[in-house]
């Protein structure tokens, strides 16, 4: 919890007597780094609505902290005290998040669909 917000907000501190700069503007959970190191992801909730941002840091020659990018909105699972509600792939490039019913704010169904291309390529003919 942030004194000058009263909420909880994200910082990143440049080892342990570094500088420390704020990421979030409006509040913020769930970091993550990204997998080269080079942004930091958060959410940010208002009204059972996320919003997915993406800020680019860098360390060298100080700790610079870009503007914050909205990536995506939606109806998506915080994962509140059980950690994080979100994953990022290797390459940077895809999420696996956890999408809830907007009514409800629930999960009506989850579905984990490996080697996805190759099933597709398979029960569908090329046009």
């Amino acid at each position: 919890m942030s004194p000058q917000s009263d909420r909880f907000e994200i910082y990143v501190c440049a080892g342990s007597a570094g500088e420390t700069v704020r990421v979030s503007t409006n509040g913020g959970a769930g970091p993550l780094w990204s997998p080269t190191g080079e942004k930091i992801l958060l959410f940010t909730f208002n009204e059972n609505r996320a919003k997915l941002w993406s800020a680019p840091l860098s360390t060298e020659p100080r700790l610079l902290l870009g503007a914050p990018r909205l990536l995506f909105t939606g109806n998506f699972l915080s994962g509140g005290d059980a950690g994080y509600s979100f994953e990022v792939s290797q390459d940077g490039q895809r999420f696996l998040m956890v999408h809830t019913n907007r009514e409800t704010n629930r999960i009506s169904e989850f579905i984990v669909v490996q080697r996805g291309r190759e099933e597709l390529r398979a029960r569908v003919p090329a046009l």
